[in-house]
């Protein structure tokens, strides 16, 4: 359950595919603030307020607008696909929409994992992962700018976190 006096954000992701590949999250100023592998979810708390975070497997990337409030929780899906993972999906749970519903199946299909996030940084100092890095953020920025609906696709919203006692229901609230 999300803090009082912070927001709860929780990716998702639901096909094992492998779990020695991490699917990294990442702030504004590019640091690893969370990781899947795996069948798996994990959590980060983040300051409420406006953030832009990253999300990227191997050289695949999306930026993820948010607009958090404290004490709610917002639920993320990433979905790796292709020849070995190099496509990335992402769906945020959007209030009014299938997302939302949809979220709380994908959190029962899923169980926690929570990276070390030392570790995580390290293996992104890697040049491997640098160069990875570099082909996702470039791709991730090219889409910003030449999908016509972006922000309106991949933004979170306020109305879209889960209430504190709408989040007690989600296995994310354990």
């Amino acid at each position: 359950m999300a803090p009082e006096d912070g927001a709860l954000l929780v990716f998702v992701r639901r096909r094992f595919l492998n779990k020695v590949n991490h699917l990294f999250i990442l702030d504004e100023e590019q640091l690893c603030i969370a990781a899947t592998r795996g069948k798996t979810h994990t959590k980060v708390v983040m300051e409420p307020g406006r953030h832009s975070v990253f999300a990227f497997f191997r050289k695949s990337g999306w930026w993820i607008n948010l607009e958090l409030e404290a004490g709610r929780t917002y639920v993320i899906r990433t979905r790796p696909e292709g020849a070995y993972g190099r496509h990335l999906e992402i769906y945020p749970a959007v209030r009014g929409e299938a997302t939302f519903a949809e979220s709380e199946e994908w959190l029962a299909e899923t169980k926690l994992y929570q990276a070390d996030l030392a570790e995580m940084t390290r293996k992104l100092e890697k040049r491997k992962w640098r160069r990875r890095y570099a082909t996702a953020l470039a791709q991730g920025d090219e889409r910003r700018e030449s999908i016509a609906d972006y922000d309106a696709r991949f933004t979170v919203g306020v109305e879209d976190g889960r209430t504190r006692e709408e989040a007690i229901e989600l296995k994310a609230g354990e």
